[in-house]
């Protein structure tokens, strides 16, 4: 399984879980219960890099994102998903330094982070199944898509109907968060800025702008978005997520879907 030479994208995965201390037993047993090979990692070959160095001139905390071509089919962004996730041994939550990255916000990130573990690669291709909706409309998304560190997809752009569905910063629709910027010239062009910053971007009167809140603790967020629609399925999520909306617009309360993803990591302020 793990004997034999190791190349390109597999070598890379290695790598990167020796620097982020994954225990070897642990890429053992990612690697047995997901038969993960060199040719495993083919879904990624081709696809452009864009790189987050959490503002850090080595590698070794990079994160990799890699930006899809437009009518990707379903099957290849899915895989591509759960391939990035795989690659990067760690997601770089629990990295973030949330008195820097999000000023206004917690001085802790909301969670602990999740171990980097063959059950949580289980969980994340159970959460893909659930929402396997998403990734089917994913393919005749007129935007630009990227993979994640989080083994879901970021978008931004799109056609009038696409564009509006991002709401506030940003909004997740089974396992794809949307950037709300609107109308961007160049879609894939602001991604590539938005990863390379490590900052989460906002739409402003005067064009994009970057925040303060870190990439990684907005899709951390995002994230457990996903895991909510996953666990209610999408007429269920929809319904209730509304609801709780309208509520907090009555009482003030803030809606119990945000505070379960994590508020402060989703940039709410108190």
């Amino acid at each position: 399984m793990l004997n034999g030479p190791s190349e390109g994208l597999y070598r890379e995965w290695l790598a990167n879980a020796a620097r982020n201390d994954v225990p070897p037993e642990v890429i053992v047993d990612i690697a047995r219960s997901q038969h993960i090979t060199p040719q495993s990692f083919d879904v990624l070959k081709g696809l452009e890099r864009v790189t987050d160095d959490n503002g850090t001139a080595g590698p070794g905390d990079d994160k990799t994102y890699f930006l899809l071509p437009k009518g990707v089919s379903p099957e290849d962004a899915k895989k591509a998903a759960l391939m990035t996730y795989i690659l990067n041994a760690g997601t770089g939550y629990g990295s973030s330094d949330p008195k820097i990255n999000n000023p206004s916000g917690h001085d802790q990130n909301d969670f602990a982070e999740t171990p980097y573990t063959a059950n949580e690669v289980q969980r994340i291709i159970d959460r893909q199944d659930a929402n396997g909706w998403s990734y089917a409309a994913a393919e005749h998304f007129t935007g630009r898509l990227t993979t994640t560190p989080n083994g879901m997809l970021m978008g931004l752009g799109g056609t009038l109907i696409e564009d509006p569905l991002s709401q506030q910063g940003g909004s997740t629709y089974g396992d794809v968060f949307l950037v709300n910027i609107d109308n961007p010239t160049d879609p894939a062009e602001q991604l590539r800025t938005m990863i390379n910053s490590g900052r989460m971007w906002y739409d402003g009167e005067n064009g994009p702008f970057r925040g303060a809140l870190d990439i990684d603790r907005i899709l951390h967020h995002e994230e457990r978005h996903s895991q909510q629609w996953a666990q209610l399925g999408f007429k269920s999520f929809v319904e209730q997520y509304g609801q709780k909306m309208m509520e907090e617009q009555v009482t003030g309360s803030r809606n119990p879907f945000e505070t379960n993803a994590g508020a402060s990591d989703g940039g709410y302020h108190e």
